[in-house]
């Protein structure tokens, strides 16, 4: 039993740091977003770059920091919990892989349908002023605006994880 708690206390560490930056960046976003009195969900992690490009060669938004963390937690808990769940009964695990098909499936539509609104919204913009980092979707109605790049790499990110969470446990 000791040998399996310190096989999984580097993933414990990584999906604990993980989280607590992720928090860190979303509390960043959500007082600044209040502070500034921003209408579009999630601008405020697209409009900066960390570290300043001034003092990094290596720099990513917020919202990029945010995918990159979401992943790495999302790995450590595949890898803390396949054992529990490759010992479940066959209903039960196949419980779980449905529900990360159905993640999949509808977070894959999400990014293609986002990527077609992008495209709508760019090409009905003047070249001079493009910028894809200010496209938002009011679908369906107008009274919350979503930033595009946030809401892609949200979607893919969840893609990615439960696509990632099928092979593990599908192997089982």
């Amino acid at each position: 039993m000791g040998y399996l708690i310190t096989k999984r206390r580097p993933y414990y560490q990584l999906f604990i740091g993980s989280a607590a930056l992720a928090f860190f960046i979303l509390g960043y976003a959500l007082v600044l977003s209040y502070v500034q009195k921003i209408d579009v969900v999630g601008e405020t992690l697209v409009d900066t770059e960390f570290p300043p490009p001034s003092t990094s060669p290596i720099f990513f938004k917020p919202i990029t920091w945010l995918m990159i963390l979401s992943i790495i937690g999302w790995f450590s808990f595949v890898e803390m919990v396949k054992d529990r769940v490759r010992s479940k009964e066959y209903g039960q695990r196949s419980i779980i892989l449905l529900l990360l098909l159905l993640i999949s499936i509808f977070s894959l539509y999400e990014v293609f349908f986002n990527f077609m609104i992008w495209g709508v919204i760019l090409g009905h913009q003047d070249p001079a002023a493009l910028d894809p980092d200010k496209a938002f979707n009011t679908f369906p109605t107008d009274k919350y605006k979503i930033n595009l790049v946030v809401a892609t790499k949200f979607y893919f990110t969840a893609f990615a994880c439960s696509l990632y969470g099928l092979v593990v446990f599908f192997r089982s």
